[in-house]
Formats: C-alpha cells, sequence, structure tokens
C-alpha cells in the first residue's frame, strides 16, 4: 500500500477517517460529534481509571496561529470540562498528519505546561501505522473501497443462493438491502423444520455476549477471530422441552488445587466461572436442529441468580463496645446461590466507587467470608473516598463488621474481625484524604488526590499534613536547615537569639498550589550571622542548633 496522501483529501473526511481508525485501535473509544460543545473532546477512550482523549485535527502543513489557537483553546475546554465534572483523564494525545518539528515540540511542551495529565503529539507517522493497519477504513472512504465491497456482496448472494436483482435496476451494483429477501427466505425455510423450537440466526465480527430474551432456550456461537455464527433457540410452546428435552452432560476436571477450590465455590456459593480461571470442561450436548455434539475447552458458567433485585446496604465498623468507627454504602448486585445451595455470594461497590466487595454467606452456620478490592484512588476527590478508605482501615481484630439496611437503626449481631487480620490500607492515606478535605475548606479548587505511586508521595504527604494541621490552629515542630531575610540595616549582633519570621505559607496538591496565609516561624533556639546574599545584599542567616526545631503557626492576616 502506497503512502497516503492526507493532503488531498477535505478537512472533515480526514477527521472522520482518523476518528475511526482510533476506534478500531481502541474497542472501547467513543467518538464525539464536532460541536460548539464537544468540550475539546473529539475521541475518547474510557477505562475504569479515567479517559484517553485524542483532540483530532486535520492540518498538514507548518501550523500557523489560528490553527495553534484552535489547539490551544480545546485544550484548555478540556481541563475545564475534567474539572467541573470530577472526571479524570489520563492521557490527551493531539492526532494530527503533521510530525513535528523541533519548534511544534517546544510549542506543545509550553502549551501543556500546566495540565494535569500527560499530553503527546500523535502525528503523521502514527496516523500512517493505522493506516497501513486499517487498509479497509482508508479503501472505503478514500479509494474505490465502496464499489468492490459492493462486488464481493454479488459475488456473497450469488455463490449462497441468495443473488437477487438489485431494485434499483439490473445495471446497478447490488446493496445489503437488496440480500433481504434472500435472507429472509432462509431464515422462514429454516422454521419451517422444527415443530418445537423456533431459530434466529447472526453472523458477526466480534463474539457476541449471550444475553437473556423470554422464551430462550439456549444460544450457541461458534467461528474464530472475525467471523462468529450464533443460533438462539427459542421454544415455540411452553412444554416444547417436555416435547423434546435437551440433555447436557459437562464434566469438570480441574487441573491444579486454585482451580478446584473455585469450582467447589461455584458449586457452594454461586460464585462465578471464568475462562480465564482455567477450568476446563468436555460438554456433550444432545441439541435440536443438529447443533448438538461434543467439544472440550475453557468453560465459563454463571451460577443462578436469587429472586431479588440488587439494593443498597450499609457497612459499619465498631470496636469491642460497640462505638461506631467507620461506616459506608455499598450497592449489592443480585445475589447468587450454589448448586448444592450451601450458600450464597454477591458482590458490591462501594458508593464512592473506592472499592468492590465479595462475599459468600451460609445461613445455616452464619459464617461469612469477605473479599475487599482497593480501586485507585488517585486523582480522585478525597470527599468521595473518605468514608470507603476509613472502613477499609478499621477492618482489623478486635473490631466488628455490622452490615444493616440502607436506612433506620443499625441493630443487627455484628460479625467478628478475626484475629491476626491486618488493615486494608495504610494510615497515611486515610490521612491524607482527611488532610486534603481540610485544605479544600479554603480553597475554590476542586482537590484531587496526588499521584500515589510517585516517587515523592511521601515528601507530598508529609507537606499536606503540615498544612492542615496549621489550618486547624495547631502548633507543628519540623526540622529546618536555616531561615534567611534581608537586613534592613539596624544594629546587629552575631550570636544565639530566639527568632520569629513571618512568612507566607503554600503547598502544592500535585499541580496545584495552594496559599495557606501568614505563617508565625519561631526558632526557640538559633545562632544568628549576616552573610553576603546571592545578589551580593545582605542578609540575616538564622540557623537552628542540632537539637533544636522550627515552630510553625499559622496567623491568618496578621503580623
Amino acid at each position: 500500500m502506497s503512502r497516503l496522501e492526507w493532503t488531498r483529501y477535505s478537512g472533515d473526511d480526514v477527521e472522520a477517517v482518523i476518528g475511526i481508525m482510533l476506534c478500531r485501535e481502541h474497542k472501547e473509544a467513543q467518538r464525539v460529534r464536532p460541536s460548539k460543545g464537544d468540550r475539546g473532546v473529539d475521541v475518547f477512550v474510557p477505562t475504569p481509571e479515567g479517559w484517553d482523549v485524542y483532540q483530532v485535527k486535520s492540518f498538514t502543513g507548518n501550523l500557523k496561529s489560528g490553527q495553534k489557537s484552535k489547539i490551544r483553546d480545546s485544550l484548555r475546554e478540556l481541563e475545564s470540562y475534567s474539572q467541573a465534572e470530577g472526571l479524570k483523564i489520563n492521557s490527551w494525545c493531539l492526532a494530527i498528519p503533521l510530525n513535528p518539528t523541533l519548534e511544534n515540540l517546544e510549542w506543545l511542551k509550553e502549551v501543556t505546561a500546566q495540565a494535569s495529565f500527560p499530553c503527546h503529539w500523535f502525528g503523521l507517522d502514527s496516523l500512517d501505522g493505522l493506516a497501513a493497519k486499517y487498509t479497509d477504513v482508508v479503501d472505503y472512504y478514500f479509494r474505490d473501497g465502496k464499489e468492490r465491497l459492493e462486488a464481493k456482496i454479488r459475488e456473497m448472494a450469488s455463490a449462497t443462493g441468495l443473488f437477487v436483482k438489485a431494485s434499483t435496476g439490473a445495471d446497478c451494483y447490488l446493496t445489503v438491502a437488496d440480500t433481504k429477501k434472500g435472507l429472509v427466505d432462509l431464515h422462514n425455510l429454516v422454521n419451517s423444520l422444527d415443530p418445537h423450537f423456533y431459530y434466529d440466526f447472526s453472523v458477526e465480527s466480534e463474539s457476541p455476549t449471550p444475553i437473556e430474551s423470554p422464551g430462550l432456550v439456549f444460544s450457541l456461537t461458534e467461528g474464530e477471530s472475525g467471523c462468529f455464527v450464533t443460533f438462539r433457540v427459542f421454544a415455540k410452546y411452553l412444554e416444547a422441552l417436555k416435547d423434546r428435552p435437551i440433555d447436557f452432560h459437562v464434566r469438570v476436571d480441574p487441573s491444579d488445587s486454585e482451580v478446584r477450590e473455585k469450582f467447589e465455590e461455584f458449586l457452594d456459593f454461586g460464585t462465578p466461572l471464568d475462562a480465564s480461571d482455567g477450568v476446563v470442561a468436555n460438554v456433550t450436548a444432545n441439541l435440536p436442529g443438529g447443533l448438538g455434539g461434543t467439544q472440550s475447552g475453557p468453560v465459563s458458567i454463571e451460577p443462578i441468580s436469587k429472586d431479588k433485585p440488587s439494593h443498597s446496604v450499609r457497612f459499619q465498623v465498631v470496636d469491642p463496645s460497640g462505638e461506631e468507627l467507620a461506616l459506608c454504602r455499598i450497592r449489592m448486585n443480585q445475589p447468587y446461590v450454589g448448586v448444592r445451595q450451601a450458600g450464597v455470594s454477591n458482590v458490591g461497590n462501594e458508593e464512592g466507587r473506592c472499592f468492590t466487595v465479595r462475599s459468600k454467606a451460609n445461613p445455616e452456620t452464619l459464617q461469612w467470608n469477605f473479599n475487599f478490592q482497593l480501586h485507585d484512588v488517585s486523582g480522585r476527590a478525597p470527599e468521595k473516598v473518605l468514608h470507603g478508605l476509613r472502613l477499609l482501615n478499621q477492618l482489623v481484630y478486635p473490631n466488628q463488621l455490622r452490615i444493616g439496611p440502607e436506612y433506620g437503626p443499625l441493630r443487627e449481631k455484628p460479625i467478628p474481625i478475626p484475629e491476626g487480620t491486618a488493615a486494608l490500607i495504610p494510615d497515611f492515606l486515610v490521612r491524607l484524604v482527611e488532610d486534603l478535605i481540610t485544605l479544600q475548606e479554603h480553597t475554590v479548587v476542586q482537590l484531587r488526590i496526588p499521584d500515589l505511586d510517585s516517587k515523592d508521595i511521601d515528601q507530598e504527604c508529609d507537606d499536606i499534613n503540615i498544612a492542615a494541621e496549621l489550618l486547624r490552629g495547631s502548633k507543628v515542630n519540623v526540622i529546618i536547615n536555616e531561615l534567611s531575610c534581608a537586613w534592613d540595616g539596624s544594629k546587629f549582633e552575631e550570636g544565639p537569639a530566639a527568632v520569629l519570621f513571618w512568612v507566607e505559607w503554600s503547598v502544592a496538591v500535585g499541580a496545584q498550589p495552594i496559599e495557606i496565609g501568614t505563617v508565625a516561624v519561631h526558632l526557640a533556639e538559633a545562632y544568628l550571622t549576616l552573610e553576603s546574599g546571592p545578589e551580593g545584599n545582605w542578609q540575616v542567616v538564622a540557623r537552628p542548633n542540632d537539637s533544636a526545631k522550627l515552630r510553625a503557626t499559622l496567623e491568618l492576616g496578621k503580623q
């Protein structure tokens, strides 16, 4: 395939093709229809952590000032939108059929310097790579792909006996719509043969997800990557399965103890089994329509659902005296019951999306088992996750867990937390979130939890804690090397002294600076010297003794 000449096509066509190729590359991607309200987003890829955003531009020559302004404005709109909606942006890419010059890269670095997410140039070479990978997209929109696609449909229709004359005339190409009659005739023929069952079928490029439908007896999908044939079989009347029973024989032979344990949990509690769990089975099915047979391979098994809708509950942690330590709401899914009916399993999500909990319960023995999975809270608003984090932090021995209804008094008997159970999250994370909420009370800017994987996170947490304690009116002791200020020319004596400085205090939360106010910095024991400053001016320098500490007390608006 020759290299694509992007300059030959209109801007709208170029941006459309780029958007389609990005969506082909990222199966979950969504395109935003161009408008004044697109919020600076042309294509976004949703992930559990946030959005990967692409801003698509058709510019092919060296960027002009007006084009740069459009890119800059789109980025600013995205930043405003993400802050207003509480949306985390994982990354931002400028998708443009133009390789950057060094000047372009310097300009982009300057424009994106204040962005709270990484920004990249997705240029000509990257787009040419996508064009080479998705030649059908380029062929269809930029070349003669439409005509050859219609010719292929004619060949298919003729080969399968579904050929019909094009509805617009003998000399016209056959369209997809023109095959409808043949497909309808085939569907009617198949369904005229079986007195018990009714058959629907489809051919798709992706393996479909099974869905429940009234009267559905089973669905069967066969095929390989790029082409899957699905038969969905329905009972023609209520007693069909009595007149023509369908038998399944499933033989499961887990290859290791871990898989065996998962299968036992499925049988007892209805815990779903996924093919990724490594459960392999031989399945023999006596299916109607000649669809039966024996197959072997990884299997996914969905358990039986109990007739109870999803609902919200409260999780409460209390200390041995019954005093509440933490409380949060959990949205529980529809529960499952095991084949052996030995217990019930369920999955729930904390209302602030802080964690997922999986539970197993035995109604007879009143034994419970919980598995908590913490979600990444980096970039989240602190007030959204505080209750969930507090609960995970307090799930330790000898505390107890109580589960009760969403509203009303909690009188249920608490469940003891086993001895040796350690906190699921460290104390510093709860303290960090509480400190951020304190800071949030003093700024109109929405604060976010910093990247917890950052190499500087420990220092950042300490700085935030100092600022929060100052705002709470506490006296904070910190160790410093020295303090300095300009000498006003007054009488000066070198030697030990008590020192009081007034400074404007601020703290950075991620890339966001937060002004705290005027802070009195008191050094009870210091040694004063008069030294030449970096610009030749004289400075008074105070250094503490090795054992001295700097005591800082916030004094808002006073000096």
